[in-house]
């Protein structure tokens, strides 16, 4: 990502340009091996490889078990981050997004009607975040009051990386500049860059926490899956540095979300595994059955799949209050 306000073609969203950086995503989750449950992430079952606002209530998304009456006061849902949750049309047209596959559950499990409110942006990242929860007095009020917390954010974070980080350089606008640069990359560098994050993603945990002011409330975040793998653009850009630049990848990918993850679950909130869900559980699969067509946010397989995700956080600190 860039922290720049032009926005860059994206190896991750070039058709959007709803990202500013590469379509490398990071990945950190405790400093992990291969998996996320060390951090008890939620993950997906063995095999399994515009939002805006809305009242949920008899819906029919998501499957499962048929709605409940709805009765009580709505549970309110906020989503921050970035384009990932918003399910935009012309990205992927009458598609059931999974943030509202997730209302949908929380209706069934409780006979509660769920207003969902997304505050999402796109090609947002981490300072966007943070300046939207430090400036924005509608976004910190419904934070606030929020019953259901869902967090999505690191995909427009780089590589490339700002010249503020220990791997940063020239800002690069093009696939194939952005091969180039991250080819730059060593592993001592990679691991500072994404160190670097930490203090800056467990800010933004931290003033959610904070807003709620010991308010029961159930808080998840997504992690980040790759669009490297299986990319369609990549044979162009690669040559022949393709198994070294894979293997590169691999490492900013399992790095992120190892510190992504590690960080949420200390911070209180459920790490949602979306990058084993789709890039395997190597985290070298293609992600392809799951992206729309511009290769970086969930088609309905991908929305079904972290929707499945979704419904398995426990929900036990709102049924408490209801």
């Amino acid at each position: 990502m860039t922290e720049t306000s032009a926005p860059q073609t994206n190896l991750r969203t070039a058709a959007l340009g709803a990202s500013r950086g590469l379509g490398l995503r990071l990945t950190s989750a405790c400093l992990i091996a291969l998996t996320l449950t060390a951090c008890s992430a939620i993950t997906a079952d063995p095999g399994q490889n515009s939002q805006g606002t809305a009242t949920h209530a008899a819906t029919e998304s998501g499957g499962g078990s048929p709605a409940a009456t709805p009765s009580g006061k709505p549970l309110s849902l906020i989503v921050l981050g970035d384009s990932i949750s918003l399910n935009e049309n012309d990205v992927c047209p009458a598609c059931t997004g999974f943030v509202d596959q997730w209302a949908a559950s929380v209706h069934r499990a409780t006979g509660r009607p769920v207003a969902v409110d997304n505050l999402a942006g796109r090609g947002w990242s981490i300072p966007d975040l943070a300046k939207q929860l430090s400036t924005d007095p509608k976004a910190r009020q419904e934070v606030a009051a929020a019953d259901l917390i869902l967090v999505s954010i690191g995909n427009n974070d780089g590589p490339p990386w700002p010249t503020t980080r220990p791997c940063g350089g020239q800002n690069a606008t093009t696939g194939p500049e952005q091969v180039v640069q991250v080819q730059k990359y060593t592993y001592k560098c990679i691991a500072a860059t994404i160190a670097s994050y930490r203090p800056d993603l467990a800010g933004i945990l931290r003033t959610i926490d904070t807003l709620r002011s010991g308010r029961p409330q159930v808080r998840a975040m997504l992690t980040i899956y790759s669009n490297w793998n299986g990319n369609p653009q990549l044979p162009q850009t690669m040559g022949n540095s393709g198994a070294a630049l894979t293997a590169k990848n691999k490492v900013i990918y399992d790095s992120w979300n190892a510190m992504a993850c590690a960080t949420a679950t200390s911070s209180g909130f459920a790490c949602v595994d979306t990058y084993h869900a789709f890039d395997g559980s190597d985290g070298l699969g293609s992600p392809a059955k799951y992206l729309a067509e511009d290769y970086t946010h969930p088609n309905q397989a991908g929305n079904d799949a972290i929707g499945a995700l979704l419904a398995k956080i426990a929900i036990s600190p709102i049924t408490k209050t209801a």
